[in-house]
């Protein structure tokens, strides 16, 4: 009997052993457990009229890891895994494949061509040139027209103008104008004069302590009228703009705009207002131009003339918005019917939306953040802030202040024009209204934060923070 209990033990140690080890347990492992690449099976596939590229491993039982070149390049672990191409080009990549044991020792290597650049100008161009010409000026009377910051930036951590200041310099004058057929002109104005950086001695001047107006026009072969290209910066998801060498623009601010071509990023356009970042040596200047007459005044209070709360501060009012750490969603598609929710995170007081469907028009897109324990009081003006980021620039968000009915509504902003990266935006000395903002004051109860990406591509980043709701508080 105790033989037969021996051997039936024995049996089932062998039968858990060999369980133990079964193929199911260790797909796509070799004898030490690593995957290899011997046999992978595996699709690189270009759609040449949309210049979409998927990566797409045909084994199964292991996962892969994508190294893409590109700008910018791309790693990726998911089967499947696309990117959009803007250029034409031969690019390269990598794979290796892993499983839960490790990553494959080698690696496989390859190639893929994208024939055709395509990018759509049309919306910037006609922007830029009234899909004719179009004459644009610094805007003097806005504060930060002018300033620059450290390389990489969008130019403004240094210094800014406040409004005219540089009046007795030769650039209020001045004039560039852009045309649909890519020629660009500078006008110097009445006085002739061309504003430059201390440190520019190419035009004839040496030993400059201060920035100094000089005219240009003429000396040194510059050029007052020029073709311009229009580009786009992949890694910083921007279209650009591209002079010649020697091309005179309303600020010379180094050599190197004498030397060589010289290029800005369009960091925001539209029918009246561009802001360009122009990256230089060292340094970017950042530029507010403006397109016919100064906008008329507005009752709007000035968001610079108002003492902040801190976000975390007990005069916050809004503060548990940035601790509330959900947010509830509406996405549809084009014909209205409702789709799945974004993809969400929330971490250290940012929420981050991730746009995995486009949408095709005005509040297909609603993300709010709610019940956060605010009621406004009517009569009672509020100030306003938060942070919106954003990975791509996008001219159509929309966003609402409101209580869970929609009205009244303390902010409506629509269209918001967003640029890549952070978009700090602020609205002073606001009043709680009945009719999205326009009727009598109202008292608001419970009220909620409401950024609508209607309209938005797939792929659109967005994160909120720092969300200020303060009684008005003047300096």
């Amino acid at each position: 009997m105790k033989n037969i209990l021996k051997n039936i033990a024995g049996a089932l140690m062998m039968m858990l052993a060999f369980a133990a080890c079964t193929s199911d347990e260790f797909d796509g492992a070799n004898e030490n457990g690593l995957p290899t690449l011997e046999g992978i099976d595996y699709t690189v596939s270009v759609d040449q009229n949309t210049n979409v590229v998927t990566f797409k491993l045909n084994t199964p039982g292991i996962y892969p890891i994508w190294n893409i070149e590109g700008s910018p390049a791309a790693k990726s672990t998911v089967n499947g895994f696309q990117k959009k191409y803007i250029f034409k080009g031969t690019y390269g990549y990598t794979l290796k494949v892993g499983n839960k044991n490790g990553v494959s020792d080698g690696q496989i290597s390859g190639t893929f061509t994208v024939d055709t650049t395509r990018y759509d100008f049309s919306k910037t161009i006609a922007a830029l040139t009234d899909n004719s010409k179009k004459e644009w000026r610094i805007y003097a009377a806005a504060k930060g027209h002018l300033a620059c910051g450290p390389e990489g930036t969008e130019g403004t951590a240094w210094w800014s103008a406040g409004p005219q200041e540089k009046a007795a310099e030769g650039i209020y004058d001045d004039r560039i104008t852009f045309s649909n057929t890519n020629d660009y002109t500078y006008d110097a104005g009445a006085d002739g004069l061309t504003f430059c950086n201390k440190g520019v001695t190419t035009l004839g001047v040496t030993g400059a302590g201060v920035d100094y107006s000089i005219q240009a026009a003429g000396r040194f072969d510059t050029k007052t009228s020029a073709k311009y290209a229009l580009g786009y910066d992949d890694a910083n998801k921007v279209e650009t703009i591209t002079l010649p060498a020697k091309t005179l623009f309303p600020y010379i601010g180094h050599d190197s705009q004498m030397t060589g071509e010289y290029t800005c990023r369009i960091l925001k356009i539209d029918s009246k207002y561009m802001e360009l970042a122009l990256d230089l040596p060292g340094i970017v200047w950042r530029f507010t131009f403006i397109n016919g007459e100064d906008p008329a005044p507005t009752n709007d209070f000035d968001p610079d003339k108002v003492n902040w709360a801190g976000v975390s501060d007990a005069l916050n009012l809004g503060k548990d918005f940035n601790t509330a750490g959900k947010m509830v969603f509406w996405w549809s598609d084009a014909g209205w019917a409702q789709i799945a929710d974004p993809t969400f995170s929330f971490e250290n007081g940012v929420y981050t939306i991730t746009a995995d469907n486009a949408t095709a028009a005005r509040w297909q897109a609603q993300c709010s953040i709610q019940h956060a324990g605010l009621s406004l009081e009517a009569g009672e003006a509020y100030d306003v802030s938060m942070t919106i980021n954003v990975n791509q620039a996008f001219e159509n968000a929309c966003i609402k202040i409101c209580d869970q009915s929609d009205n009244p509504v303390l902010v409506l902003s629509d269209p918001t024009s967003l640029r890549a990266g952070d978009n700090v935006l602020r609205w002073a000395k606001r009043y709680p209204k009945d009719g999205d903002g326009k009727g009598n004051d109202a008292a608001a109860a419970d009220v909620k934060v409401m950024i609508d990406l209607g309209t938005c591509p797939a792929g659109l980043v967005t994160k909120v923070s720092n969300i200020i709701i303060q009684k008005h508080n003047p300096k």
